[in-house]
C-alpha cells in the first residue's frame, strides 16, 4: 500500500497526460473526418503523381461538389489540377473554375484563371512538364 502511496501522484501525471493526448487525437479524428482531408489528400497525391487526366477530373469534380470539403481545400485541388493539366484539357480547367467560382464568392470567375494561372504560368514547370 505504502509503494501504490508513493507512486500516485506519478500515475496522476501520467493517466492527465494519457487523456489529453486521447484529447487530441479525437478532436483531429473529428476534424479530418467532417472535412474529408483523407479523400482530398488523396485527391491530392493522385494529382501529383499519378497520370490519369479523366480520373482526375472527375475526382476533382467530385469533390468541389462535396459540402464538407472546405473553400480553401477545394482551391488548392483546382490549383494542382491546373498545375498538371493546364496544357492538355484546358476546357475542363475552366469548368473547375466556374464550378469553384459558383461554390463561394471569394474565388470570382475570371480571377483565378487568367491571373493565377494562365498568365502567371512558371516557366520551370513548363520545362518539368515538357521533359516528362
Amino acid at each position: 500500500m505504502a509503494k501504490f502511496v508513493d507512486k500516485y501522484p506519478e500515475y496522476k501525471k501520467m493517466h492527465v497526460n494519457v487523456s489529453k493526448h486521447v484529447t487530441l487525437v479525437t478532436e483531429m479524428s473529428k476534424i479530418v473526418e467532417e472535412r474529408k482531408l483523407m479523400l482530398v489528400s488523396e485527391t491530392e497525391q493522385e494529382l501529383a503523381c499519378n497520370g490519369g487526366q479523366v480520373a482526375a477530373f472527375e475526382a476533382v469534380t467530385n469533390l468541389l461538389n462535396n459540402e464538407s470539403v472546405s473553400d480553401i481545400d477545394r482551391l488548392r485541388l483546382v490549383m494542382l489540377y491546373a498545375l498538371r493539366y493546364k496544357k492538355e484539357s484546358p476546357v475542363q480547367l475552366m469548368q473547375l473554375f466556374n464550378k469553384l467560382a459558383s461554390r463561394s464568392a471569394k474565388y470570382k470567375p475570371g480571377l483565378l484563371d487568367d491571373s493565377l494561372v494562365l498568365k502567371n504560368w512558371p516557366s520551370w514547370y513548363d520545362s518539368l512538364s515538357s521533359s516528362s
